[in-house]
């Protein structure tokens, strides 16, 4: 083999070495383009803020009343990433109640946890309610009264929070019988029962201008006993 063959044979080596590691890198190239678009993607959008930019607009318009565009328009949620995230309008809404009873309501309670003094404790706790809930309504309660039978998840969020709430209102008032603030004959479990019925229909009270006056005569007979 001449030193011609010899060169040729080198280039072209050359050659087809150079070509197979540019087809990998390539493939590797295209491959790892490919992963990133299979990975999901960080959302452009915080879901926080998506709910607090609704709840005006569900707390005005409520479920029926509410259109979609109504919707994209306040919260500035892409179609595409509404539908990819929350399935449907239902399901959204639903998304909602729970951060509304988390943000919101929840929030209330610790008027009522480790209380001393049940009495003012429970008044309090009423009356941070009512500021929520004035002059806009209590979205959970509107929610549940248009959507409670079509949605099985808006009624077991409504009902895992008013029994919650029942149970801090035994606590509470049992707290109020170790110190001798209640009277031993008081049915603790009743009374808790009927303060989380009276959160209930504090928001159709205090639409009807009357609530603090309701709640202050409810509290007040109950510890006078």
């Amino acid at each position: 083999m001449n030193k011609n063959v010899y060169a040729l044979v080198f280039i072209y080596t050359t050659i087809v070495l150079a070509v197979r590691l540019n087809l990998g890198l390539t493939l590797d190239s295209a491959s790892n383009i490919n992963i990133r678009r299979l990975m999901p993607r960080k959302p452009k959008y915080r879901l926080d803020l998506v709910f607090e930019y609704a709840i005006p607009v569900a707390l005005k318009h409520g479920y029926r009343g509410c259109s979609m565009q109504d919707l994209l328009t306040k919260t500035g949620f892409n179609r595409r990433a509404f539908y990819l995230e929350f399935g449907n309008k239902q399901g959204f809404y639903e998304a909602l109640t729970k951060h509304y009873i988390t943000q919101y309501l929840q929030p209330l309670e610790t008027h009522l946890q480790q209380s001393e003094h049940a009495h003012s404790d429970i008044s309090n706790y009423f009356l941070a309610y009512e500021k929520l809930i004035v002059n806009k309504g209590c979205l959970l309660i509107n929610l549940l009264l248009e959507m409670g039978k079509q949605s099985k998840a808006i009624q077991h969020a409504g009902r895992q929070h008013y029994d919650r709430l029942q149970q801090l209102f035994i606590s509470v008032l049992e707290r109020a019988k170790e110190h001798g603030q209640l009277a031993t004959s008081v049915d603790i479990e009743r009374e808790a029962l009927q303060l989380s019925f009276l959160t209930q229909g504090f928001a159709v009270s205090t639409a009807l201008e009357q609530g603090k006056e309701d709640i202050k005569t409810v509290v007040d007979a109950l510890f006078s006993t």
